[in-house]
């Protein structure tokens, strides 16, 4: 019986710890500035409004979470939500077609932005507000993962 439970425990932490995920905190990623995004990137800050989300009856309800300028769209982002209450646990970003998640803090600003496989994340929300020579960014390239 002792035998039987230790092959099923072991077959359970390798069946957990081999899907395709990863922590987006533990991924390396570059800080750049407002000015070293490429000018696609700085056009979604300098035209935000254009990617604005409306609910069926034509109220402005904020902007998209995820915008992918890239051509095809092969990501989608996902709220987790905790097992108790209406909060949300973490963020998850999934690339369909290479079957990967990229797990994300509840917190993190958005919008998310995809461009060339590499995700550009605003260090923080005051991105409206901020002068856009204050402003920084976390680039993370996807395709590396």
């Amino acid at each position: 019986m002792i035998r039987i439970m230790r092959y099923f425990s072991i077959v359970i932490l390798f069946s957990y710890c081999s899907n395709n995920s990863y922590n987006i905190s533990w991924m390396s990623y570059k800080v750049i500035n407002f000015n070293e995004l490429p000018k696609e990137v700085q056009q979604v800050f300098n035209e935000l409004e254009k990617y604005d989300k409306f609910t069926d009856k034509g109220l402005n309800i904020g902007t998209k979470d995820l915008i992918c300028l890239d051509t095809l769209s092969r990501y989608e982002l996902h709220s987790i939500p905790t097992k108790f209450g209406p909060w949300t646990k973490r963020k998850e970003l999934r690339d369909i077609d290479r079957d990967v998640v990229y797990k994300l803090k509840y917190n993190t600003p958005t919008p998310l932005i995809i461009y060339n496989n590499n995700l550009y994340l605003s260090t923080s929300y005051n991105y409206l507000k901020a002068s856009k020579k204050g402003l920084e960014f976390k680039l993370i390239a996807l395709e590396k993962y």
